[in-house]
C-alpha cells in the first residue's frame, strides 16, 4: 500500500495562526484532498499527525454534489453514515468502509472535519463499476 502524506490547507475561525491539520492515509491520492477509492470498494484510515482528535463538522456533508443530512448527527459527532460510505473516528484515526460501487458512474462523498479552531475538507472519490 502507498503511504500518501498530505496537509490540507486551514481555513480558521479566528485570526489567530493555526496549523493545519496534517493528515496520512493509507491509500492512493487524487489532488491535494481528494482520496481516490476502487469500484470494488474497500477499507482506508486517515491519522492527524498534529492533532490527538478530530471530529465531523455538522451539515457538511455532500453526496454526488447534493447537501446530504446526515440522520441523528450533532455538533461534534465521530461517525458519518451515507448511501455508501460509512466512517468513524477514534481519537486522531478515522476509518472509512466504502461499499462497493454497483453503477456505471462515479461517485463521490466530500464532507468536512475539524479539530476546534482548524477545519479541512475531504472528498472520497470511487471510480465506476467496470
Amino acid at each position: 500500500t502507498l503511504l500518501a502524506v498530505f496537509s490540507l490547507l486551514a481555513i480558521t475561525t479566528s485570526c489567530e495562526k493555526t496549523e493545519p491539520m496534517h493528515l496520512v492515509s493509507d491509500t492512493n491520492l487524487k489532488g491535494q484532498n481528494t482520496i481516490s477509492v476502487p469500484a470494488e470498494g474497500g477499507t482506508i484510515h486517515v491519522t492527524c499527525t498534529n492533532y490527538e482528535s478530530f471530529w465531523f463538522s455538522q451539515n457538511s456533508v455532500t453526496v454526488d454534489g447534493q447537501p446530504f443530512k446526515v440522520p441523528n448527527s450533532t455538533a461534534i459527532s465521530p461517525v458519518l453514515s451515507t448511501p455508501w460510505l460509512k466512517a468513524a473516528v477514534k481519537k486522531n484515526v478515522m476509518t472509512v468502509v466504502v461499499e462497493p460501487n454497483t453503477i456505471s458512474k462515479v461517485r463521490t462523498t466530500r464532507f468536512e472535519i475539524t479539530a476546534g479552531d482548524i477545519f479541512a475538507w475531504l472528498t472520497f472519490e470511487q471510480e465506476a463499476k467496470k
